[in-house]
């Protein structure tokens, strides 16, 4: 009588555990928000460039390894202007070599915001604020981030995209579109619908998810002088789902499988 009492509470004790491992497992993200600055000097102690980035860090309880693939891929973001590619000390000391007066050093200013999260993707528009040694102005770039829940890896807007080729269709009809619509606001003729086209046969794009809409994001300069900013194109989320393929799968609640 004993042995059966002690396996009933043996196996009591067992579904317990089970269920609070499967509790972990499904664990509510968590985003805190982090802050990061840094700066480069040149030899004399001069400042020729510094940064800020408020970025977040994700958590995933039971999802440990996942999580990390996210914030390493937020922080491969981040790299992109904590560690710049121009070398600013070089271009300090050019200055001082030619007796120049060196007005300011470089700063830039980079900020994430959450715009969509569901159970498998999670969505961030990137402001950047930039400051540029000697620079006539300050400009400010626009950039997107979209990571899965489920693998922690970036998607391509492909990814979840019912039909990949009639959303590439839809890109091109409505920045055509909104870019004209655009172009008449800002009594522009400098806005280039070929170059725009261009970027995205290339792919070279970014993009962020919002509850309503995707968001495709053509850089300064890439479509329209480099004053006009970030051009954006919004297309509603129920766009980027219609007209499915035979045996399509994706959506906008999971990555295309």
């Amino acid at each position: 009588m004993k042995k059966n009492v002690f396996k009933i509470f043996a196996a009591v004790i067992l579904v317990i555990s089970l269920l609070c491992s499967c509790s972990d497992s499904r664990g509510a993200l968590e985003i805190k928000e982090k802050k990061v600055s840094g700066n480069i000097k040149a030899v004399d102690g001069t400042v020729v460039y510094s940064y800020e980035v408020d970025y977040p860090k994700i958590r995933i309880p039971g999802n440990k390894e996942i999580a990390k693939t996210i914030n390493l891929n937020i922080e491969n973001e981040i790299a992109k202007i904590s560690k710049p590619a121009f070398d600013y000390i070089k271009q300090y000391e050019d200055f001082i070599s030619r007796g120049v007066p060196y007005a300011s050093g470089a700063s830039y200013s980079e900020s994430f915001e959450k715009t969509f999260s569901n159970d498998d993707l999670i969505s961030f528009e990137i402001t950047l604020y930039c400051h540029e040694a000697c620079a006539v102005r300050d400009t400010e770039e626009t950039r997107g981030i979209t990571l899965s829940l489920k693998t922690g890896d970036t998607v391509s807007v492909y990814d979840i995209a019912a039909d990949g080729g009639y959303f590439r269709e839809k890109m091109f009809t409505e920045t055509e579109r909104q870019l004209l619509k655009l172009g008449k606001e800002k009594d522009s003729d400098d806005i280039s619908l070929e170059d725009a086209f261009t970027v995205i046969d290339t792919q070279g794009f970014e993009w962020y998810l919002t509850d309503e809409n995707i968001c495709i994001l053509f850089a300064p300069g890439d479509a329209a002088p480099i004053m006009l900013g970030t051009l954006k194109v919004e297309i509603p989320l129920d766009e980027l789902m219609n007209q499915p393929s035979k045996g399509s799968t994706a959506s906008v609640s999971g990555v295309s499988s």
